[in-house]
């Protein structure tokens, strides 16, 4: 249904290189996404997002989950 393709950078950040869903399953993207930030949740305190793929839906998604833009552009998302 969905994968993420992601590698630690320092001892508690990861970034995810990219995600990858079904399109024609309902929720799959942001079953991924959520499932992800579970499971990386007391393994690393942020989650970089390398690209959106110029998706229209990422910026409100990674607002929900308390996402920040860094200095170098990237998408950091802090885990609660």
């Amino acid at each position: 249904m969905a994968f993420v393709l992601a590698s630690p950078q320092t001892r508690d950040q990861i970034t995810v290189h990219f995600e990858k869903a079904l399109g024609n399953v309902s929720g799959a993207c942001q079953m991924i996404n959520r499932e992800f930030a579970r499971r990386m949740k007391g393994r690393f305190a942020v989650i970089n997002r390398e690209d959106d793929a110029g998706f229209a839906h990422i910026p409100a998604m990674r607002a929900l989950i308390r996402g920040h833009e860094g200095s170098d552009g990237r998408m950091d998302m802090t885990l609660a």
